[in-house]
């Protein structure tokens, strides 16, 4: 039988092994400033939001909730994984676009905030369009195709990918925001699913974010993308331009006479791909290039020339 001293050092114990929700943190954020992590604050308040249910603003109010022996233990293991570098998005399986939920796996790119150029540059060709036929090549978790489709509701929506993995995702994400049946998913590579479902001179905007990091630039990203994500959907080739040349000389057929395309491109690209749109039989016509909120060159828009 277990003495009443044994229980109250049990009962200390795990009071200790717990701890409230404030004190976890700082030594979550902690851990992760020692493993390098960025915004490491952060991190820890969306994994605990993650592990609770909850969201950020809720830690606040619960600061000083207790967590029980199981809660801690698995937060620990979430903060490990953290700070091996695996991504948060990853680990909590969702994250904020267009401010859209966006599910997110290792079988496509986890969408980033600059890609909301591609949106933008759309919204802004297409406005006066009463039912824009629109295609996606590439489209990994669907997040292009999935807030034009909801900032544009009579548009007519195509997104295609070549990894059978992320298209799963793609349908995952469609049916969370209610979406299956007015986005049409393909499998395929570059322009050949939609040419093949009789969908040429048919588009008034082909978008894309295609993969355009030089495989030299491969040492330098980070732990998150190097290790985790896709090769496929990040590296174009020696000098990152190979996916958006191959996209230049393909895309052309899909658009109707003044169809637009939109291409999302890697810091320093800009005068590289005009360069390549001028020169490439498709018969372009380069509009302008549109900065992110880092003043970086991140979308060029192209048009179809009248013929």
């Amino acid at each position: 039988m277990n003495s009443p001293n044994a229980k109250k050092a049990s009962s200390s114990t795990e009071e200790r092994a717990s701890g409230c929700v404030e004190e976890l943190l700082r030594a979550g954020a902690a851990r992760l400033r020692e493993a390098d992590v960025e915004a490491p604050r952060l991190c820890a308040e969306m994994l605990m939001a993650h592990l609770l249910g909850s969201d950020r603003a809720a830690l606040c109010r619960g600061s000083k909730d207790k967590l029980s022996m199981d809660e801690a233990a698995r937060y620990e293991e979430l903060l490990a994984r953290r700070a091996a570098r695996e991504p948060v998005q990853h680990i909590v399986g969702h994250t904020e676009f267009w401010s859209l939920n966006i599910l997110c796996d290792p079988a496509a790119l986890i969408p980033r905030p600059e890609t909301e150029v591609v949106i933008e540059t759309a919204l802004g060709v297409l406005k006066n369009s009463a039912a824009p036929a629109i295609a996606d090549i590439g489209t990994g978790t669907g997040c292009i195709a999935i807030a034009l489709a909801t900032e544009l509701p009579g548009a007519r929506l195509y997104a295609s990918d070549i990894s059978r993995n992320a298209l799963e995702l793609a349908a995952r994400n469609l049916a969370a925001h209610g979406l299956t049946r007015r986005v049409q998913l393909f499998e395929g590579d570059m322009a050949e699913p939609f040419l093949s479902q009789g969908l040429a001179g048919r588009l008034d905007a082909v978008v894309c974010n295609p993969p355009y990091v030089a495989e030299s630039d491969k040492p330098a990203l980070q732990p998150e993308v190097r290790e985790y994500e896709p090769e496929a959907a990040l590296y174009g080739g020696r000098d990152g331009l190979r996916v958006i040349a191959r996209l230049l000389a393909q895309a052309g057929p899909l658009l109707k006479p003044a169809g637009y395309l939109i291409i999302e491109i890697a810091q320093g690209q800009a005068p590289a791909v005009r360069d390549l749109a001028e020169k490439s039989a498709g018969g372009w016509r380069v509009i302008r290039t549109i900065a992110d909120s880092a003043s970086i060159e991140r979308v060029l828009l192209i048009q179809k020339e009248k013929r």
